[in-house]
């Protein structure tokens, strides 16, 4: 190759590696484009994410303002309200401050019409002594009683068929004689007092009335039975005590008090209409549930029931509860705080709850319900049943005890070729374990089961189903099992061995055919195929069709066997 040929080749070689380093640069920056273009994507994606974010946080934000303003704006309502009836009370005993009293006398008034006063123009009095009304005719009640008086109103029992309003500048006492309540309305009763006392706490006035209202300083009320409350509002103390239960009639302020105690043999309110509490302390115990609804901004509760508690709150709550549940809704905080909380007595963990719109939740659940502990190897785990024909008509049904059981359900019925049975009756576990049957048929085939049961919060759990027995009545082909006899009472196995129980059953009447229930059975005499078995406790030991027993786990615990009629016999098992 010539020196030129050589220069050129050495030219076109430079220029080719020159063109090979412009195209990787060139291709660097397209990758860098190419990253740049996907960061810049990226970025804008997560821009989208973070203002839809923004804007979810933006609606949920303002739903909050929305819910809180509407509270506010119904305890602002309610405030009103209570301000608007206090200022109509305040009126009405300046009133009756002011007012010359119709009637003056140092000892006692006795009435008699067929009204007294009216809601418009009441009887103005001014009583040293006792009021006494009664309606015109003998025997008989007033229509409506409107009476105020000036200083203390003592009064005996007061009936009207219709509206009862008393109203005193001085303390409110009605004593009746036990017989009936204090107070009879058939429709309003309202009793109040300006700066005073209505009832006294070693006295409080029972009412038996449509709906009660009541004012003062301290107010001491019964019902007779129920309370249905309008509006009981006290300056200091309200003490409702009734025997039966505490209602809402929800046309006035419900119980409006600095504390409220109250105490009822049934329930306080209800889940669907609670008993409204403006109070900053509640003490409550009922008999059966209690339902509050409290709108004073903080309450402290101390309640106790024989069923529920359902509590709501537009403010904050704190203080205990207990009941078979405890549930717990306020706007506000639930509990003072992690080391104070609201303290939840019930059964279980999963029957307390507690929520709170806008505040925090502390909330501590004391549980009541202890495990329960193990049945004695007696058998007493499971149910057997079994019937005795006692005459052509008649037949009793007896069954076992079953550890825990509080009732007993008895099903029973003729023959019918279905599995199910009619229910026939409950028996209380307190009770004798039997039922008597009548009215049967001659050579007629009945069938009967018994379920063990016991109460589980609301619901009632069965623990053991008895096997199906089956019995004929009086017939000139059958009769039915009289006795079992077992070929082992007493099996003693190690794990993983086993044991067979024969066994035969005794006719009643050895003249007929004994009675089975099994239309595979071509053959009707007493063997062990007429024999049914079960085990008391699987984990010990299982038991077959065949009577064979397998020892399962150390323990003790019983095979039943049994006759077509549930005629039974124990098997002690004892496995080592």
């Amino acid at each position: 190759m010539s020196d030129q040929a050589a220069a050129n080749a050495q030219t076109a070689q430079a220029t080719a590696e020159q063109a090979a380093a412009h195209a990787q640069v060139a291709q660097a920056a397209a990758d860098q484009a190419a990253a740049d273009a996907q960061a810049a994507q990226q970025a804008a994606d997560q821009a989208a994410a973070d203002a839809a974010q923004a804007a979810t946080d933006a609606e949920h934000a303002a739903q909050e303002a929305r819910d809180l303003i509407a509270a506010e704006q119904a305890a602002s309502e309610a405030q009103a309200a209570l301000e608007a009836a206090q200022a109509k009370l305040d009126q009405v005993l300046a009133d009756t401050n002011t007012a010359e009293p119709a009637i003056t006398t140092g000892g006692d008034l006795n009435v008699t019409a067929n009204s007294v006063g009216s809601a418009d123009n009441a009887l103005s009095t001014d009583v040293g002594g006792t009021l006494n009304v009664a309606g015109a005719a003998d025997g008989s009640v007033a229509e409506t009683v409107n009476v105020e008086n000036q200083g203390d109103l003592n009064s005996s029992a007061i009936a009207a068929t219709g509206d009862v309003t008393l109203v005193a500048t001085g303390d409110v006492q009605v004593t009746g004689d036990g017989t009936a309540a204090d107070v009879t309305a058939g429709g309003t009763a309202t009793l109040k007092s300006a700066g005073a006392d209505v009832g006294a706490a070693s006295d409080p006035i029972s009412v038996d009335a449509g709906s009660v209202g009541a004012y003062g300083q301290n107010v001491y009320i019964e019902g007779w039975p129920d309370l249905p409350v309008d509006s009981i509002v006290a300056q200091d103390h309200a003490v409702i005590t009734p025997p039966g239960d505490v209602t809402d009639t929800g046309a006035g302020a419900g119980v409006v008090a600095d504390s409220a105690t109250i105490t009822a043999g049934g329930s306080i309110g209800t889940t669907d209409n609670p008993l409204d509490v403006d109070a900053g302390d509640v003490a409550t115990a009922s008999g059966g549930g209690t339902s509050l609804d409290l709108t004073s901004p903080a309450t402290d509760v101390d309640a106790t029931a024989g069923g529920d508690v359902d509590i709501t709150s537009t403010g904050k709550v704190t203080g205990k509860a207990s009941g078979s549940s405890v549930s717990v809704a306020a706007d506000g905080d639930v509990g003072e705080s992690a080391s104070k909380p609201f303290t939840a007595t019930v059964p279980t963990k999963a029957d307390a709850a507690g929520t709170s719109e806008y505040g925090d939740v502390s909330l501590k659940v004391n549980t009541t319900a202890k495990p329960e502990p193990k049945p004695k190897p007696n058998g007493n785990s499971v149910i057997v049943a079994k019937a005795v024909v006692k005459s052509t008509k008649k037949a009793v049904i007896t069954w076992n005890k079953v550890y825990g059981a509080t009732r007993y359900v008895v099903y029973f019925q003729k023959c019918n070729g279905k599995k199910a049975i009619k229910k026939l009756a409950v028996v209380k576990g307190t009770g004798t374990l039997k039922r008597v049957v009548k009215g049967l048929k001659a050579d007629r085939c009945y069938k009967f089961k018994v379920k063990a049961q016991k109460r589980v919060g609301k619901k009632w759990k069965t623990i053991s189903t008895s096997v199906a027995g089956h019995f004929y009545t009086k017939s000139a082909e059958f009769t039915n099992a009289k006795k079992l006899k077992l070929s082992k009472t007493k099996v003693t196995l190690r794990k993983g061995k086993s044991t067979r129980i024969t066994g035969k059953v005794v006719a009643a009447d050895k003249a007929r055919k004994l009675f089975f229930h099994d239309k595979k059975l071509k053959r009707l005499y007493a063997s062990d195929e007429a024999l049914r078995f079960r085990s008391s406790d699987k984990s010990v030991a299982t038991v077959n069709a065949k009577g064979k027993i397998v020892a399962k786990g150390k323990g003790q615990c019983v095979v039943w066997a049994q006759a077509v009629n549930g005629l039974w016999k124990k098997v002690k098992v004892t496995v080592k």
